[in-house]
C-alpha cells in the first residue's frame, strides 16, 4: 500500500515494484482502481489547498478591514461616518475598536 500511496514514485515504477517485490500483476481493473485512488487523494489534497487559500484571503481581508477601522478612528472619524465608509455595523466597529485596545493594553 505504501508503494501505491507514495507521491514520489511515478506509475511505471509503481507497477514494477508491486509485480518484482510483492508478484502481484496489475490488471487493467487494478490499475483503473489504483489510478481512480490517486485521483480521489488528489481531489481532497486540493480541496484543503482550497480552504487553506480562502481561510488565508479571508484572514487577511478582516486584518486589512480592521486597520481601516482604526484608522479611521485615530483620525477622529466619528462613528457614523466609519460605518458608512465600511459598511460594517456599529456593533463591528465597536468591537474592532475594543480588541484593538484590549491588544495594545495586554502585556507581551
Amino acid at each position: 500500500m505504501k508503494v501505491l500511496l507514495s507521491s514520489g514514485l511515478i506509475p511505471d515504477i509503481k507497477r514494477n515494484i508491486i509485480t518484482e517485490d510483492y508478484g502481484i500483476c496489475p490488471t487493467s481493473d487494478f490499475e483503473k482502481e489504483v489510478s481512480d485512488m490517486c485521483n480521489l487523494g488528489m481531489g481532497i489534497y486540493n480541496r484543503g489547498i482550497e480552504k487553506v487559500r480562502k481561510f488565508g484571503v479571508e484572514q487577511g481581508a478582516c486584518q486589512r478591514n480592521s486597520a481601516f477601522i482604526r484608522a479611521m478612528a485615530a483620525n477622529q472619524l466619528s462613528l457614523d461616518m466609519i460605518r458608512k465608509c465600511s459598511g460594517l455595523s456599529d456593533e463591528e466597529i465597536k468591537e474592532i475598536l475594543l480588541q484593538s485596545r484590549e491588544e495594545s493594553t495586554s502585556p507581551t
